[in-house]
């Protein structure tokens, strides 16, 4: 299910993801993916991100959540080799 944002504009949503950064996880701003890839879930796209390690991947799916009201559940798989 995609989430439903109803928005004056993008430079709202990406306030509200700003916002949503600097006080959960305090920082200033996002890495070159993360931001993009957010955007990308909040409009309801299918969206596959692949980021490498150090890149940010447990704040993407929390930050598009969390800054609208939503809830989200991680799931998280490792393999082993």
């Amino acid at each position: 299910m995609a989430l439903k944002i109803i928005m004056q504009s993008e430079a709202e949503i990406k306030g509200v993801l700003l916002k949503t950064l600097q006080n959960f996880w305090g920082y200033s701003s996002f890495r070159a993916p993360q931001e993009e890839i957010i955007l990308s879930v909040i409009r309801g796209k299918d969206t596959l991100a692949l980021l490498p390690t150090g890149g940010g991947k447990s704040l993407v799916l929390p930050a598009s959540c969390i800054g609208f009201g939503g809830s989200f559940v991680w799931w998280f798989l490792l393999f082993w080799l």
